[in-house]
């Protein structure tokens, strides 16, 4: 009788715990969301499931050469897109779009803080400007403040799981900043840097090729040589896959951290894909 009470007392302390973990480690993947571009009536953001089943054109741009990235917000329900005129979400099948912010005229990057109130985004550092600055604002579209001051090129943020800090690269270099702008920090060279759901590690572009390192920036090992080069990478919500996309007319592609078991998961070789992004479900 002992033992069981002691036992009813250990799972009573350990579950909440082993929940916590769960919940964040546990999600499952939604679909994947990309940019397609350039054939006749092709060009836009698209959604597919990781099956590569359902895939379905949910924005369509005014000109092609517009950006098409697209960034889930934490509960899967919105989804943060650039289009003329500034920075935008929209529901996760392209309706009810809302404008947060004109921009100053090269919007770029945004990326959904973990309590899904703010995002982060590039931008000019002045209209007409040639220098990038990085910006959050709220999902309301109040509070635009900028945190990271103007340089020659800056660009793709990533916030982290646990919202303590933004991964974001600069001259081929991947840097952290917390939110509010302090504390800057160069971590390795890479570019467009992706979090795994549980915040220990990053998958980010070394050379073309698909990496992963710490999150301290220590521990870099290549995941997949890529031919030509990456066209954007985001790590699954379940931890299990990191999708990529080919740069020049490549399609959107599938890899386990540990390298094995790639495979396609658009077949459409005379088309652009970019900017791969994964929609968290609970």
């Amino acid at each position: 009788m002992r033992s069981l009470l002691i036992g009813l007392v250990v799972s009573a302390v350990l579950l909440p715990l082993g929940e916590t973990a769960a919940g964040k480690a546990g999600r499952t993947n939604g679909f994947v969301s990309f940019g397609t571009c350039c054939g006749e009536g092709t060009t836009g953001i698209y959604t597919i499931r990781p099956d590569g089943t359902a895939e379905r054109h949910i924005y369509k741009p005014m000109f092609d050469d517009v950006s098409l990235i697209s960034a889930w917000s934490p509960t899967g329900n919105r989804i943060a897109y650039v289009a003329p005129g500034g920075l935008w979400t929209m529901t996760a099948t392209g309706t009810q779009d809302k404008r947060l912010t004109k921009g100053k005229g090269d919007t770029l990057a945004p990326t959904w803080s973990a309590d899904a109130k703010q995002i982060a985004f590039v931008d000019l550092a002045a209209k007409h400007g040639s220098n990038y600055a990085l910006y959050v604002i709220g999902t309301n579209g109040k509070g635009l403040k900028r945190i990271v001051r103007g340089a020659k090129y800056q660009n793709n943020p990533a916030w982290s799981p646990s919202g303590k800090v933004i991964m974001f690269e600069r001259a081929n270099w991947l840097w952290t900043v917390k939110p509010n702008g302090r504390g800057q920090k160069r971590m390795a060279a890479g570019t467009s840097p992706s979090w795994s759901p549980d915040g220990q590690n990053v998958a980010f572009d070394r050379n073309g090729d698909v990496w992963t390192m710490n999150a301290n920036g220590t521990g870099a090992h290549l995941v997949i040589e890529v031919p030509s080069s990456t066209a954007g990478i985001a790590w699954s919500p379940d931890s299990r896959w990191i999708a990529y996309a080919i740069a020049d007319r490549g399609d959107v592609m599938l890899v386990h951290p540990d390298g094995s078991g790639s495979k396609r998961l658009t077949d459409e070789p005379d088309l652009f894909h970019s900017e791969p992004a994964w929609q968290p479900k609970p």
